[in-house]
This record gives structure tokens, sequence and C-alpha cells, in this order.
């Protein structure tokens, strides 16, 4: 579902030293030599401090991003050349940001994602039911976005992704700032359409509860590097320690490639 092969990401940024008369433009490397595959059913948890560059891989890997160096294949094409195809596969979800439009009401965005994608009325349906169940959104789905709060409103923008059937969902930070009930909620959802779906998840997140509990496989990522490709269990063994916390800790204090 996911090929991504010696990824590399150069920004160039523009800094004036002290008493200097003109900036200077110097190289930043967000990313350097990532390469991992994802497989149908899997979830993968990208970890990584600030910094480490999970974000600019998950736009590199939708195509937002163009890679200075290394190859992603989404679905086995080019994100940025077969743009309508890979995104009519995957959801994308950033803890920052919403896809709703925020002056009316969740409902009519739903609607609204419906004809956007083409989605066939029985699967929409299917899939509108699903996540109005799952998601808890009956008290929600008549307010505008804008009247929710944040926990309404991640649940919201996560059963949004989820209509028109994705096979693949990006989740960068879906639980940040939430209170422990509706990150509760969140994890049982993404854990049972993991699992009785079959939909692959990439997760980013700094909880490391919502890694240990939706995910099995992981990368972790320190400065751009890839320091740590395979299972969330044989992490913990080579550590011998059951606290993700502690391990992800001693990984970043080491800072070598385990």
């Amino acid at each position: 579902m996911l090929e991504v092969t010696d990824l590399s990401k150069v920004y160039k940024v523009k800094v004036k030293e002290e008493k200097a008369l003109f900036s200077k433009t110097i190289e930043k490397r967000a990313v350097s030599g990532v390469s991992f595959d994802m497989h149908k059913g899997q979830a993968m948890a990208c970890i990584g401090e600030n910094g480490a560059g999970k974000s600019t891989l998950i736009k590199c890997a939708l195509g937002i991003l163009s890679p200075t160096e290394g190859q992603i294949k989404l679905f086995g094409e080019d994100p940025r050349k077969k743009k309508n195809y890979c995104m009519s596969k995957v959801g994308v979800v950033f803890g920052q940001k919403t896809n709703l439009w925020i002056d009316i009401p969740v409902k009519e965005s739903y609607l609204a994602m419906k004809h956007i994608y083409k989605v066939d009325k029985n699967v929409f349906n299917r899939n509108y039911e699903m996540v109005m169940e799952l998601l808890d959104l009956k008290e929600i789905i008549n307010i505008p976005a804008r009247r929710l709060s944040l926990g309404q409103r991640m649940r919201a923008d996560i059963g949004l992704v989820l209509l028109h059937g994705p096979e693949l969902l990006f989740m960068d930070e879906p639980t940040l700032g939430l209170d422990i009930n509706v990150k509760r909620t969140i994890r049982q959802f993404l854990k049972q359409m993991n699992q009785e779906n079959g939909t692959s998840i990439l997760l980013t997140s700094h909880d490391l509860d919502d890694i240990d509990e939706i995910c099995d496989d992981a990368i972790v990522l320190s400065k751009g590097r890839q320091i740590y490709s395979g299972t969330l269990k044989d992490l913990k063994h080579r550590y011998k320690k059951p606290d993700m916390d502690d391990i992800v800790s001693t990984i970043f204090a080491e800072g070598k490639v385990v």
C-alpha cells in the first residue's frame, strides 16, 4: 500500500546572523534516508520527538511535498502524478487542522464529501451509520463545526474521512489536547477499524498510549534519521521495558540505530 525508499527531504531556509547586513540560505534536512513498507491491514506508528520529521514524512507520502531524494509509491503510484487516484483510497487527519466546513452543520460537511468523492449511496449510508454509532456523533451532527469542542470536532473529523471507505488512514496527532474519555473513544474506534475492516493506519502521536493500544509495528525517527523499524513487541523485547515512554526516552537518549 505504501513503499518509501531512501526518502530524504531538504528545506532551504534563510537565516540572518547577528550584525549581518544580509541573510544567507542554509539547507535543513528534515528527513534523511527513510525506508519502510506498509501492507493491507497493518497499523504502524511513526514515533519521534518534535522536529523529527514525522509530519514531513506524511506530507511526502501524500504528495503534498516533493522528496529531495528517494521514492514514494502509494498504491503502486507516485502520489504527485496520480493524486486523484491515491487520494480516493486514503483518509487524512491532522490534529491541528479540520476538514469540516466550520460554518455549516457537520451533517452538511458529510453530505458534501459524498459528492466530492462520488461515493455510492449504499456505501455512504453504511459508513455514515457506522461512524455515527461508533464515534457517538448523534448529538453533534446538526451543529456547525465552529461551535464544537475540540473533542467533538476531532470525532467528527475522523468520521468525515471514513465516509468514502479509505483503505489507508494517515493520522497525525489525532488525540492531541483531548481528554481521556475522547482519547479512549478514538483509540477503540481506530482499533476496531483496523481489526474488523482491515483498514491500514499510519499514526503519529506523542501520546504513547495511543501507539501501544492501536499499533503493532513502528518506525522511530530522530532528527530526520530512521533509528528503528520493526514490531513494537520486538522493540520492547530489545530494551526489556514494558513501558513505551521508558523505551522511547532511552532510544532518543542513545540516538543510535536499533
